[in-house]
């Protein structure tokens, strides 16, 4: 026996899914959707409680449904018909409408931490390091000559971007590296912050 959809439907970005099955199956496929999420950070995969009226579900991308398709008995002809049903019953709208809604959502998100960074920027002494702003800036690849009233977020974010990506261990670079690496951006981006808020 293999697991089976219960419902399947075609998204702009993917798929939304519920499934079921003999226990050792549906486990087993649950453990294969938990992989899928870790490794792409929730960009390929991820569960979401909402889905499906409250009942929970799956969003995946094309390449991760096809991916498992030979474990669902039922594959073939759930398929055909969500995409059937993306096509004649106006998904693509209802799609448009979820997409700004879950933009909204991430506004508002944005908004809150923008102002909790304002308290904690109001509130809070800057980070303890070890590290000089003039050590902290050349650290981050920006000239210690430049006032901070010129540096903006996105700057001091880019700055670090870069950095970390030949800093970090993962990519060739060392742990203490990347400690200090970190440190410096906390240092200069909360300076930055702090002279942005006056």
């Amino acid at each position: 026996m293999s697991c089976y959809i219960q419902i399947l439907e075609k998204h702009k970005e993917g798929w939304h899914i519920r499934f079921g099955g003999p226990s050792d199956e549906f486990w087993t496929m649950l453990s294969n959707f938990k992989a899928e999420q870790k490794l792409s950070h929730q960009a390929k995969c991820y569960y979401n409680p909402k889905f499906f009226n409250g009942r929970g579900g799956w969003f995946c991308t094309d390449g991760v449904l096809e991916k498992y398709a030979w474990s669902f008995t039922n594959y073939a002809e759930m398929r055909a018909k969500a995409i059937d049903d993306y096509q004649q019953n106006g998904k693509a709208e209802a799609d448009r409408r979820q997409k700004e809604a879950e933009e909204k959502r991430e506004r508002q998100w944005e908004e809150t931490q923008e102002r909790y960074r304002r308290e904690q920027r109001n509130n809070n002494p800057p980070p303890s390091t070890s590290l000089q702003l003039i050590e902290a800036l050349t650290e981050l690849g920006l000239s210690p000559l430049t006032p901070l009233a010129k540096l903006d977020e996105k700057q001091v974010k880019a700055a670090f971007r870069t950095k970390a990506l030949k800093a970090h261990p993962d990519t060739g670079g060392s742990h203490q590296a990347f400690i200090r690496l970190n440190k410096a951006y906390q240092l200069v981006l909360f300076q930055v912050q702090k002279v942005g808020a006056r």
